[in-house]
Protein backbone atom coordinates (compact mmCIF):
# COMPACT_ATOMS: atom_id res chain seq x y z
CA UNK A 1 0.00 0.00 0.00
CA UNK A 2 1.07 3.51 -0.97
CA UNK A 3 0.87 6.24 1.40
CA UNK A 4 2.50 9.84 1.84
CA UNK A 5 2.23 11.71 5.26
CA UNK A 6 3.23 15.17 5.95
CA UNK A 7 4.93 14.82 9.44
CA UNK A 8 4.55 11.37 10.60
CA UNK A 9 6.25 10.67 13.80
CA UNK A 10 8.55 7.48 13.03
CA UNK A 11 7.55 4.41 15.05
CA UNK A 12 3.98 5.37 15.30
CA UNK A 13 0.80 4.81 13.05
CA UNK A 14 0.08 7.57 10.75
CA UNK A 15 -1.68 10.39 11.49
CA UNK A 16 -1.59 13.88 9.35
CA UNK A 17 -2.40 15.10 6.37
CA UNK A 18 -1.76 11.81 3.90
CA UNK A 19 -2.36 10.31 0.63
CA UNK A 20 -2.64 6.58 0.05
CA UNK A 21 -4.25 3.98 -1.57
CA UNK A 22 -7.81 3.11 0.03
CA UNK A 23 -10.64 1.05 0.09
CA UNK A 24 -10.42 -1.58 -3.70
CA UNK A 25 -9.67 -0.81 -7.06
CA UNK A 26 -7.33 1.52 -6.97
CA UNK A 27 -9.24 4.38 -5.02
CA UNK A 28 -6.96 6.89 -3.03
CA UNK A 29 -8.04 9.27 0.05
CA UNK A 30 -6.27 12.14 0.49
CA UNK A 31 -6.57 14.32 3.51
CA UNK A 32 -6.83 13.51 7.39
CA UNK A 33 -5.24 10.16 9.32
CA UNK A 34 -5.93 9.11 12.74
CA UNK A 35 -3.86 6.27 14.00
CA UNK A 36 -3.72 5.00 9.97
CA UNK A 37 -7.43 5.75 9.40
CA UNK A 38 -9.24 8.32 7.65
CA UNK A 39 -10.54 10.93 10.43
CA UNK A 40 -11.42 14.74 9.62
CA UNK A 41 -12.22 16.24 6.39
CA UNK A 42 -11.27 14.29 3.60
CA UNK A 43 -11.31 12.56 0.01
CA UNK A 44 -12.22 9.65 -1.90
CA UNK A 45 -10.76 9.37 -5.18
CA UNK A 46 -11.04 6.91 -8.04
CA UNK A 47 -8.49 5.08 -10.09
CA UNK A 48 -8.87 8.11 -12.47
CA UNK A 49 -8.70 10.37 -10.09
CA UNK A 50 -12.98 11.64 -10.06
CA UNK A 51 -14.12 12.57 -7.03
CA UNK A 52 -16.44 9.83 -5.06
CA UNK A 53 -16.97 11.33 -1.47
CA UNK A 54 -15.68 14.92 0.17
CA UNK A 55 -16.45 15.35 3.72
CA UNK A 56 -16.11 14.18 6.82
CA UNK A 57 -14.44 10.51 8.13
CA UNK A 58 -14.76 8.67 11.21
CA UNK A 59 -12.06 5.30 12.46
CA UNK A 60 -11.94 5.32 8.24
CA UNK A 61 -15.45 5.35 7.21
CA UNK A 62 -17.73 8.28 5.84
CA UNK A 63 -19.39 9.64 8.58
CA UNK A 64 -20.54 13.50 9.39
CA UNK A 65 -21.59 15.74 6.88
CA UNK A 66 -20.40 15.11 2.67
CA UNK A 67 -21.16 14.84 -0.45
CA UNK A 68 -21.31 11.43 -2.84
CA UNK A 69 -20.13 11.99 -6.54
CA UNK A 70 -20.98 9.09 -9.39
CA UNK A 71 -19.52 10.19 -12.55
CA UNK A 72 -18.99 14.10 -11.18
CA UNK A 73 -22.31 15.03 -10.25
CA UNK A 74 -23.25 15.06 -6.66
CA UNK A 75 -25.61 12.14 -5.84
CA UNK A 76 -26.85 12.73 -2.24
CA UNK A 77 -25.00 15.34 0.15
CA UNK A 78 -25.80 15.07 3.71
CA UNK A 79 -25.47 13.07 6.25
CA UNK A 80 -23.33 9.94 7.15
CA UNK A 81 -23.31 7.21 9.58
CA UNK A 82 -20.56 4.50 9.52
CA UNK A 83 -20.10 4.62 5.65
CA UNK A 84 -24.22 5.24 4.90
CA UNK A 85 -26.52 7.75 4.48
CA UNK A 86 -28.10 8.81 7.70
CA UNK A 87 -30.48 11.81 8.66
CA UNK A 88 -31.11 14.84 6.48
CA UNK A 89 -30.02 15.45 3.10
CA UNK A 90 -30.69 15.59 -0.47
CA UNK A 91 -30.63 11.91 -2.75
CA UNK A 92 -30.53 12.69 -6.62
CA UNK A 93 -32.31 9.34 -8.26
CA UNK A 94 -31.95 8.58 -11.59
CA UNK A 95 -34.76 9.61 -12.55
CA UNK A 96 -33.86 13.39 -12.32
CA UNK A 97 -36.23 13.44 -9.29
CA UNK A 98 -34.56 14.63 -5.86
CA UNK A 99 -35.25 13.80 -2.04
CA UNK A 100 -35.07 15.95 0.47
CA UNK A 101 -35.20 14.76 3.47
CA UNK A 102 -34.32 11.62 5.60
CA UNK A 103 -35.39 8.81 2.78
CA UNK A 104 -33.70 5.77 4.96
CA UNK A 105 -36.47 6.22 6.96
CA UNK A 106 -38.22 9.40 8.31
CA UNK A 107 -39.56 12.11 6.14
CA UNK A 108 -38.86 13.48 3.18
CA UNK A 109 -40.00 15.35 0.05
CA UNK A 110 -39.70 14.50 -3.24
CA UNK A 111 -39.54 16.77 -5.98
CA UNK A 112 -39.17 16.38 -9.77
CA UNK A 113 -36.53 17.84 -12.57
CA UNK A 114 -38.33 21.02 -12.59
CA UNK A 115 -38.17 21.40 -8.62
CA UNK A 116 -42.43 20.97 -8.43
CA UNK A 117 -43.35 18.59 -5.70
CA UNK A 118 -44.31 15.10 -6.51
CA UNK A 119 -44.76 13.51 -2.57
CA UNK A 120 -44.10 14.63 0.80
CA UNK A 121 -44.46 12.13 3.43
CA UNK A 122 -42.74 8.99 5.18
CA UNK A 123 -40.14 6.61 3.50
CA UNK A 124 -38.53 3.45 4.88
CA UNK A 125 -35.42 2.38 2.91
CA UNK A 126 -36.20 4.70 0.76
CA UNK A 127 -39.16 4.17 -0.02
CA UNK A 128 -42.65 5.27 0.40
CA UNK A 129 -44.17 4.16 3.29
CA UNK A 130 -46.67 5.52 5.64
CA UNK A 131 -48.67 8.56 5.87
CA UNK A 132 -47.72 10.86 2.97
CA UNK A 133 -49.54 13.14 0.16
CA UNK A 134 -49.47 12.75 -3.84
CA UNK A 135 -49.31 16.29 -5.84
CA UNK A 136 -50.11 16.20 -9.02
CA UNK A 137 -49.30 18.35 -12.11
CA UNK A 138 -52.95 19.38 -11.97
CA UNK A 139 -52.40 20.89 -8.95
CA UNK A 140 -54.45 18.12 -7.08
CA UNK A 141 -53.23 16.75 -3.83
CA UNK A 142 -54.03 13.29 -2.75
CA UNK A 143 -53.61 12.46 0.86
CA UNK A 144 -53.30 8.60 2.36
CA UNK A 145 -51.26 5.65 3.39
CA UNK A 146 -48.26 4.28 1.01
CA UNK A 147 -46.78 0.98 0.94
CA UNK A 148 -43.76 -0.33 -0.74
CA UNK A 149 -44.12 3.04 -2.34
CA UNK A 150 -48.07 3.06 -4.00
CA UNK A 151 -51.20 4.38 -2.29
CA UNK A 152 -53.16 2.09 -0.58
CA UNK A 153 -56.76 2.00 1.53
CA UNK A 154 -58.43 4.77 2.66
CA UNK A 155 -57.28 8.13 0.64
CA UNK A 156 -58.72 11.64 0.32
CA UNK A 157 -58.33 13.26 -2.95
CA UNK A 158 -58.37 17.75 -3.02
CA UNK A 159 -58.73 20.16 -6.01
CA UNK A 160 -55.99 22.80 -6.77
CA UNK A 161 -58.11 25.00 -4.35
CA UNK A 162 -58.11 22.65 -1.67
CA UNK A 163 -61.76 21.37 -2.21
CA UNK A 164 -62.36 17.55 -1.87
CA UNK A 165 -63.03 15.89 -4.42
CA UNK A 166 -62.64 12.44 -3.68
CA UNK A 167 -62.74 10.05 -0.61
CA UNK A 168 -62.39 6.23 -0.80
CA UNK A 169 -60.42 3.54 -1.51
CA UNK A 170 -57.16 3.22 -3.60
CA UNK A 171 -55.29 0.07 -4.71
CA UNK A 172 -52.22 0.63 -6.75
CA UNK A 173 -52.17 4.23 -7.08
CA UNK A 174 -55.48 3.88 -8.64
CA UNK A 175 -59.23 4.97 -7.36
CA UNK A 176 -61.28 2.18 -6.56
CA UNK A 177 -64.55 2.80 -6.00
Amino acid sequence: VFRVFAGPVPGEPPSGFGVAKWGGEGHRYVGMWQADLPEGRGMELDEHGALLYEGEWRAGERSGFGTAFEQGKPVYSGGWSAGRHSGEGTLSLANGHRLVGSAESGFAAEYDETGAKVYEGEWINGVRCGKGSLFLPSGERIDGKFENGTLTGTAVQYNAAGMMLYRGAFADSVRQG
